[in-house]
């Protein structure tokens, strides 16, 4: 994923304003994170990705262009499946974001339940997560959620 800039005119520690990115720097901005997002997780990337999106939309990312790239995301990283499908994913515990579902239970490092298969995420059980997987650094287990692709 390339460089960052702020999308509007966000001012510098120094006092100095930034330029505002022309268009089409703020479409390909968009397409480098969803790939880059999608390129992170295995099976239901389009969401995942798009999720994200959503989530830098307002600080590195043009809300307004967002959603132009739903149709496109799903139709490039879906192509063959029903728009209506739901399945799941694997998210590596320093990408995990508020609002996934769980669609499996997580489990300690030791084997205890953390936290029950449908469970929404929440900052807490983001950290608890993390946490846990922290732990053990040689583990590099991921966290399964739920993606719909109907959104």
């Amino acid at each position: 994923m390339g460089i960052m800039k702020p999308i509007t005119g966000a001012v510098f520690p120094t006092g100095r304003k930034a330029r505002t990115s022309p268009p089409d720097a703020r479409l390909v901005a968009i397409a480098d994170f969803i790939e880059s997002a999608a390129s992170s997780v295995n099976g239901e990337r389009p969401e995942y990705a798009l999720m994200k999106a959503r989530l830098h939309a307002g600080t590195f990312l043009d809300p307004k262009l967002i959603s132009y790239f739903s149709g496109i995301t799903r139709i490039l990283y879906f192509e063959g499946k029903k728009p209506t499908s739901t399945g799941e994913t694997e998210v590596a515990p320093a990408e995990l974001i508020s609002g996934l579902v769980l669609s499996r239970d997580v489990l300690s490092t030791a084997g205890v339940l953390l936290l029950q298969k449908g469970n929404k995420l929440d900052l807490s059980g983001i950290s608890l997560i993390r946490r846990n997987s922290q732990m053990v650094p040689s583990s590099e287990r991921g966290v399964w959620v739920y993606v719909n692709s109907t959104e």
